[in-house]
């Protein structure tokens, strides 16, 4: 069976994905173009097959729509048995082009998508001229699909209420993360080498625009006049300039620009706690790499992976986003309370055991199976 798998961009975070997933499956990866401006990150791949189209990115009120140029062409010479797309707005023209000619030819499609609801997004997110659009878009994609694999339980929930998809057709399990990167880099963190007296280290790693909560993150801080900590700001972005001016003035906040590799996963390891004061992220890659580096985490209701693999009072504190007491007053607890920390440590190291490549791989298997069957 031959897989068509479709993204607009290569993804770093997707990479150990493809090679596992070509390892079981007949997969080919179709990318729509080369990274769009607003990512940072490099990408090497290998070990998978792969095409990237000579895509071209439009601007329109802000938000970009990808062309494919070439994907016509290429599902004409390449067939295929099953179709996965995106819920990427992006990729609205490619997914058309790639529905009609799965439908032309009676294939399979399969929707994998991450959207969640959330107030920012219908107010924010998306212009008005867009919201009519992308309800009618996504009510047509989903009528035309015969499977999903959903980030998670939010994005199944939105689904299923908002566009009427069959819950019964959802596998979710998607976000997952290669559990060797702590071996590779040899740097497998102790449970016990923590100093309860020491400065905590309070880490966000994101891109810095809006939506993204870092000013609230930063207000927060700044009124925690009688704590040790230090607050680690990992990312790039529109806001950046803005957000250094709102932390001039704490020296307690550390700027550094855009990581990835092994600098990544030494914030990673130096960290105590993960913050991601988030008013909408469909799952963020960064609450599973906390998770695998033993992080308590604090969130909010708006991030995909909230109730999953960052569970209120378990491994993570969540709070309501944009509201800066509390964030304030999560933080101060934890920083307060290494006990509380350390058990929530070794909860979030117990999570990450779950949340691995192969649980994300076999559930792609399933879904093919469900759709196929």
């Amino acid at each position: 069976m031959k897989i068509f798998i479709f993204q607009n961009s290569p993804a770093p975070y997707r990479i150990p994905l493809f090679e596992r997933l070509s390892k079981k499956l007949n997969i080919n990866i179709v990318f729509a173009a080369e990274n769009t401006k607003e990512r940072f990150w490099s990408t090497i791949m290998k070990n998978f097959k792969y095409i990237i189209l000579d895509g071209i990115n439009i601007s329109i009120k802000g938000k970009i729509i990808t062309i494919a140029r070439g994907l016509n062409k290429y599902l004409k010479n390449n067939p295929f048995d099953v179709f996965i797309i995106t819920d990427d707005l992006r990729c609205i023209i490619s997914n058309i082009i790639i529905i009609y000619h799965a439908r032309k030819h009676k294939k399979k499609i399969i929707l994998w998508c991450g959207e969640i609801e959330s107030r920012f997004r219908k107010s924010k997110m998306i212009p008005w001229i867009f919201r009519y659009i992308s309800y009618k878009y996504l009510k047509y994609i989903v009528k035309n699909s015969h499977g999903f694999l959903a980030y998670g339980p939010k994005t199944v929930e939105n689904y299923v209420k908002n566009y009427n998809a069959p819950k019964d057709r959802f596998i979710w399990g998607t976000q997952g993360i290669d559990t060797c990167t702590l071996e590779e880099l040899m740097i497998n963190k102790p449970q016990d080498s923590d100093d309860p007296e020491k400065e905590v280290v309070l880490l966000y790693i994101g891109y810095l625009r809006e939506g993204k909560g870092v000013e609230n993150l930063i207000t927060a801080v700044s009124d925690l006049f009688d704590r040790s900590y230090s607050l680690i700001i990992a990312g790039k972005g529109p806001l950046e300039g803005y957000l250094k001016s709102l932390a001039q003035n704490n020296k307690n906040i550390k700027f550094l620009g855009y990581v990835e590799g092994k600098q990544k996963m030494e914030c990673l390891f130096n960290a105590d706690i993960m913050i991601s004061p988030t008013y909408h992220d469909c799952w963020a890659n960064t609450i599973n790499e906390a998770c695998l580096f033993g992080l308590p985490i604090i969130t909010t209701e708006m991030e995909g992976a909230e109730g999953s693999l960052a569970i209120n009072d378990y491994n993570a504190i969540v709070v309501e986003p944009g509201n800066v007491d509390q964030l304030k007053n999560a933080i101060g607890y934890l920083i307060d309370n290494y006990e509380i920390r350390y058990e929530m440590s070794c909860r979030s190291k117990k999570l990450a055991e779950k949340f691995n490549l192969d649980w994300v791989t076999n559930n792609f298997v399933k879904v093919i199976e469900l759709t196929t069957k």
